[in-house]
């Protein structure tokens, strides 16, 4: 699914919105908030490449998979999310981004 721009949000939108909430449905149908905590950014001049970490209620299912995120800015948009901790905060997941940057002609 494409954000209300009409296009899969960029490294430059999720930047805008970090810190704020996003609600995760699941295929399963469960549905739960998760809050943008941070945008790692490892780009180099030939390869975009970032990650992403949200943090949901600790009482979330650790479960890998694809989310339908939900945000009022960006509107919607499908991410692999994958666990990757969980503390008294709660559960952390993780979607990782790559892509080669096309040459300027």
């Amino acid at each position: 699914m494409t954000g209300d721009m009409g296009r899969s949000p960029t490294k430059a939108d999720f930047a805008s919105v970090l810190e704020s909430s996003f609600i995760a449905h699941s295929a399963g149908g469960a549905e739960f908030p998760v809050r943008l905590v941070a945008l790692n950014d490892s780009s180099s001049e030939v390869q975009e490449t970032y990650s992403l970490e949200f943090v949901s209620p600790a009482e979330v299912a650790p479960l890998q998979g694809t989310y339908r995120l939900v945000h009022e800015t960006l509107g919607e948009t499908e991410i692999f999310l994958v666990p990757i901790n969980k503390n008294d905060t709660g559960l952390y997941f993780e979607a990782v981004f790559n892509r080669f940057i096309e040459p300027v002609k």
